[in-house]
């Protein structure tokens, strides 16, 4: 009788579902995608393209297209469907277009009819495994939890997270004061106000794919050569280098969250530079617990750490 016992708890175990035993779980019973992190910000994810992979992706709200870097294009044989002028940051550079057709993520996919062919150097320097960024392009079609607390990313294509997901609903801002209803991934873009410029309302750029946050409104004057001491180089995607100042550390109040002693840092003016008249910076994702982000409702809810 003991050793029917074992038998039978043995074959409990095997059918008994993960949850029981503590697998991070997303609102709404949607299956979640574990990720990993890229250092103290940035998150990436596997992705199977064309049915092939699965090949490492960094997940990035800032990116309004989908990034292959070269040797996978070449891999996958996608052939060129013209360029594309790319803006990363405050820096353009040339990128070719493809069309990868299929990009799958967990459970989730979706047909893709171009991307950008970029160099990702910069960040396969220290990720050696990254092949590419996955951009708002593929990840408008889903409301997305992004959970640090539980490591999880969560992607839904229907309603259900987005009835279970609590919090304060901050909505986002767009360029011309009205909601896009084409079918063109926009930026995520909330309104904030900072201490150090209390009377004006600034419009940050929810970025994932960011590591620091960022102030466009404030740049130094200098090119960094003059004051190489105090300036921090960084870099782009498709390779460009930036350098920055840090800024004093300052609260910044979005909705009814106040997040304390935020030290933005300001990139240096050079002849290089890509004008962003509708944004006053970047807020990277890695400031907060968890972030819900609603495409279709038009909203985000944040939970500070």
């Amino acid at each position: 009788m003991l050793v029917l016992r074992q038998i039978l708890f043995l074959a409990f175990l095997l059918v008994t579902p993960s949850s029981l035993f503590g697998e991070a779980q997303c609102p709404g019973n949607v299956l979640p995608v574990r990720y990993h992190s890229l250092g103290r910000s940035q998150i990436a994810i596997e992705v199977v393209l064309n049915h092939k992979g699965p090949y490492e992706f960094m997940v990035d709200t800032g990116s309004q297209m989908t990034v292959i870097e070269p040797s996978l294009a070449a891999e996958l044989e996608l052939q060129p469907a013209g360029t594309v002028q790319v803006i990363s940051g405050l820096r353009s550079a040339p990128g070719m277009l493809v069309s990868p057709d299929l990009i799958e993520a967990g459970s989730n996919a979706v047909h893709l009819s171009r991307a950008v062919v970029q160099s990702l150097a910069q960040f396969q320097s220290l990720y050696p495994e990254l092949r590419g960024i996955l951009g708002e392009d593929f990840l408008m079609g889903f409301d997305i939890l992004l959970d640090r607390g539980k490591r999880i990313l969560c992607l839904d294509s229907s309603t259900d997270m987005r009835r279970e997901v609590r919090g304060e609903r901050i909505s986002m801002v767009h360029w011309n004061g009205t909601k896009d209803e084409t079918q063109t991934a926009h930026p995520i873009i909330i309104p904030a106000r900072l201490t150090n410029d209390p009377g004006r309302a600034m419009h940050l750029r929810l970025d994932s794919g960011a590591s620091t946050p960022i102030l466009y409104a404030n740049r130094v004057e200098q090119e960094p050569w003059s004051d190489r001491l105090r300036t921090h180089r960084g870099s782009v995607a498709g390779g460009s280098t930036m350098y920055f100042k840090a800024l004093a550390p300052q609260d910044i109040e979005i909705g009814k969250h106040v997040m304390n002693d935020i030290t933005f840092v300001a990139p240096v003016r050079t002849s290089q530079d890509v004008t962003v008249a509708t944004e006053d910076g970047l807020l990277p994702t890695s400031l907060f617990k968890r972030v819900f982000i609603s495409y279709r409702g038009d909203y985000v809810v944040l939970e500070p750490r």
